[in-house]
């Protein structure tokens, strides 16, 4: 048996790209993933075009190289919350409040000519469940939220959980509001080209270790 937090020696190690979305509803009835204004310049890389008002799903993915050392069993928990206008977080903010949201069966997806490990999970978020008016209002101009996510993931034969945690910067717009992706990224034909718009993506390792019962 292994555990992810531990001071035993390391049992397996492995590279996790993971990429973040938010997804919103959309009149035919599916969740599209929301445009993403990438930046550098910015500590999350990016930031989420949001629209005011309507249904929202987080949708995460993880890839890895396949690794006969360790599977992913299921989704525990996503959790979000820390709410604020700031890129730091501080105690002394008022709203802080964190939600557990509803997760939607997991799944592994698999792509032509690529041999990674994808492994996909959603989540419902109401942000109305927050009491924040950052979230609520459209976004003076000028500002960004910011809002911190864990995800707590069960590995096989493991002890502990895996935790990724990611901090997201979004931006409301008003419900009727009119959003593409950045001209950078469309040809003559408004065709969008980079399939990465509507999502930013974060790199971590995960460190399995020799599981001791007297926690040394």
């Amino acid at each position: 048996m292994c555990a992810v937090h531990s001071s035993s020696p390391v049992h397996s190690q492995c590279d996790l790209l993971v990429w973040f979305e938010i997804c919103e509803l959309a009149p035919n009835g599916e969740y599209v993933p929301v445009v993403v204004d990438h930046s550098d310049e910015l500590p999350t890389r990016g930031s989420f075009m949001l629209h005011q008002g309507i249904q929202r799903r987080l949708r995460i993915t993880i890839a890895h190289e396949k690794n006969n050392h360790f599977a992913w069993k299921d989704v525990r928990e996503l959790v979000v919350g820390r709410i604020r206008n700031t890129v730091e977080f501080y105690d002394y903010d008022i709203e802080t409040t964190v939600l557990s949201l509803g997760l939607f069966p997991a799944h592994f997806l698999q792509y032509q000519n690529d041999e990674r490990v994808f492994f996909q999970f959603e989540a419902a978020w109401d942000s109305s469940l927050h009491n924040s008016i950052m979230l609520n209002r459209v976004t003076p101009y000028g500002e960004k939220i910011y809002m911190t996510l864990s995800a707590y993931l069960e590995v096989e034969n493991c002890a502990q959980p895996a935790c990724i945690t990611k901090d997201l910067c979004m931006v409301v717009h008003s419900r009727d509001t009119k959003i593409s992706a950045p001209r950078a990224l469309k040809n003559l034909f408004g065709v969008t080209k980079n399939p990465d718009c509507g999502k930013v993506s974060g790199v971590y390792e995960l460190l399995l270790r020799q599981y001791s019962e007297s926690g040394g």
